[in-house]
């Protein structure tokens, strides 16, 4: 069998061609070889997975916005985007929403039972500003200052829990943000990116997350989901 030229079947040409090309037909090769597995025939015999969605609507006064926004004849398609996107992260509802369901995975039962603090991931699909960081991209230090969601949080919960955050801007210290998270002895929310947490990050000491705009592949969002408990 021949891909891009090369005899798939025979190993020194392989070997060859992957020494001498673009890196890249390692994947070119080797795709056609490899399967797929479901998520679920990896799981460990007893492991549990449980989703569910909560569709969020704006109210009438938003939604007159963002219908303006939208019918704005003076925006390109980039701008409008643009404007779009900052109106949902700033959204009143969206932000009510989202407090009901970390107050509500803050009291789940199985915490009580366990005697073991609740700990939160809380992602964003994509974009920072207005999760962890204001929309001019800066965030202060003190969670208390501020107008983006992680601020809002920090002020609004009760004093107790505590708000971690993990986004571009301190990703360098990613192991030390999340074992920080996992040792803490108290109620605890991570704010996070889907795109920061990456392969490789262990977060099982968490048991409930939360994604607040769902990422554009089930891939993602399965990988965010079984990094926890």
């Amino acid at each position: 069998e021949l891909v891009n030229g090369v005899d798939v079947t025979d190993i020194r040409e392989v070997t060859s061609a992957i020494t001498s090309g673009h890196p890249l037909l390692v994947r070119n090769l080797l795709v056609r070889k490899m399967l797929r597995r479901e998520t679920e025939t990896c799981l460990p015999v007893g492991s549990s997975f449980h989703v569910e969605s909560e569709p969020t609507r704006i109210n009438t006064l938003e939604q007159a916005h963002y219908d303006a926004i939208v019918n704005y004849p003076f925006h390109d398609p980039s701008a409008k985007m643009l404007r779009l996107r900052k109106f949902c992260l700033e959204s009143e509802t969206k932000y009510e929403r989202l407090y009901e369901a970390i107050d509500i995975a803050l009291q789940r039962p199985k915490y009580l039972e366990s005697g073991t603090p609740p700990k939160i991931v809380v992602a964003e699909s994509s974009f920072a500003r207005g999760i962890t960081r204001d929309n001019t991209d800066q965030r202060d230090v003190d969670l208390t200052i501020g107008d983006h969601i992680a601020a809002r949080l920090a002020r609004d919960l009760p004093q107790e829990v505590k708000i971690f955050v993990l986004d571009g801007l301190n990703s360098r210290w990613r192991e030390q943000v999340i074992a920080d998270f996992e040792k803490h002895t108290g109620p605890s929310v991570l704010l996070t990116l889907t795109s920061v947490m990456g392969e490789g990050i262990d977060i099982s000491c968490a048991s409930d997350g939360i994604l607040i705009t769902p990422p554009q592949t089930k891939a993602r969002r399965e990988q965010f989901a079984r990094r926890m408990n």
